[in-house]
């Protein structure tokens, strides 16, 4: 078994490799970013050990991870350190020296705390905020219809490519009176269907266990809040690659016309980071 030291030296050649194909394709005194840099992260085994990955973070946020193995865990490991990307302090300083610009793609999060593990010191690392929002994915759809009197639904489609991601869907209609919309859905309902099948239905998003979290990625990716205790729609779930409906209907069949707002946004992947952090 190895060391936790001699791990770190392989963790360690594994981001100065990366850092260094990224530098060779930049050449001369050309400015350039690193598109993915390496990391660890540790987690707890049943027994009680250390479980330590090695990996890549690439700059859309996507992890590959390349290797696991089982260490002894040292008595100043905190719950803390554990389950999310790492990387080493002195890797870290090291991807600085490449040159200027080179990790403008990625960012140290929890104000450069560092994470001990034995005597080795780590950040906690995730893709900047920026930069995902410069890499051109789509971040919210919305549309505001009407909705007749009885019955009726509004439906919207959404595709997500390429790996997993969470979105926030909400159906918004009582908080629509905060801007001025008088005739709105009292009490809308949302279905995620995909190939015709019920993924996740939502009522009320005040009364479910995940209000705390929907509550929480609004606020992260700028969406208004939804009045406290309101009758609104909104659910936070993780989807897999695939073509998805959205249907929103009216939870009461005997409701009046009125508007409804449908929202979908993609939820960064460092919304868990700051939320394991909090």
């Amino acid at each position: 078994m190895r060391s936790i030291k001699s791990t770190y030296f392989a963790s360690f050649l594994l981001g100065a490799v990366i850092a260094f194909l990224g530098a060779a394709s930049a050449r001369s005194t050309e400015l350039f970013r690193l598109d993915r840099i390496g990391i660890v992260q540790y987690s707890t085994a049943p027994d009680g050990s250390l479980l330590l990955r090695n990996g890549v973070l690439a700059v859309d946020g996507r992890i590959t991870w390349r290797g696991t193995q089982t260490l002894p865990r040292p008595a100043n490991v905190r719950d803390e350190t554990l389950n999310r990307p790492l990387v080493h302090v002195n890797a870290w300083l090291a991807y600085h020296n490449l040159g200027y610009g080179a990790l403008s793609s990625f960012e140290v999060l929890e104000g450069a705390v560092k994470f001990w593990v034995s005597d080795q010191a780590y950040f906690a690392v995730g893709v900047s905020q920026d930069t995902l929002l410069a890499n051109g994915p789509v971040i919210n759809l919305s549309t505001r219809a009407h909705l007749p009197a009885g019955s009726g639904s509004v439906v919207a489609g959404f595709v997500i490519e390429d790996r997993p991601r969470t979105v926030l869907i909400r159906a918004v209609g009582p908080t629509l009176s905060r801007f001025g919309i008088g005739s709105y859905i009292a009490n809308p309902s949302l279905l995620v269907k995909r190939n015709g099948q019920t993924l996740l239905a939502n009522d009320d998003w005040s009364g479910n266990p995940d209000q705390d979290e929907v509550r929480r990625a609004a606020a992260y990716v700028a969406a208004f809040p939804l009045d406290e205790a309101s009758r609104d729609a909104a659910s936070l779930v993780m989807l897999a690659p695939g073509a998805y409906t959205v249907i929103v209907e009216s939870a009461d069949p005997s409701r009046p016309a009125g508007d409804v707002l449908v929202e979908i946004y993609t939820v960064p992947d460092t919304f868990f980071l700051s939320a394991a952090a909090s």
